[in-house]
């Protein structure tokens, strides 16, 4: 039986945004645990990590824009 107050869209950008968090927490293990990596290896990492916090804060905002607009 569904609840009444699931909505699948929310749902689904609650995964996008947990998904998203993850890839990021992973992105930033790997620059924490490299010691004396040489500069560029560095710097894919580092745009990486920033594209990876880009996606989130985007997924976060779809996340929190639906909860203001459809009140779920």
């Amino acid at each position: 039986m569904r609840h009444a107050n699931l909505c699948e869209e929310k749902l689904r950008l609650l995964r996008e945004f947990q998904e998203a968090t993850v890839s990021l927490s992973s992105r930033v293990s790997d620059m924490a645990n490299m010691t004396a990596i040489p500069e560029d290896t560095f710097v894919r990492l580092s745009h990486a990590a920033t594209a990876a916090h880009e996606k989130r804060l985007e997924a976060r905002d779809r996340f929190y824009n639906h909860l203001a607009e459809h009140r779920c």
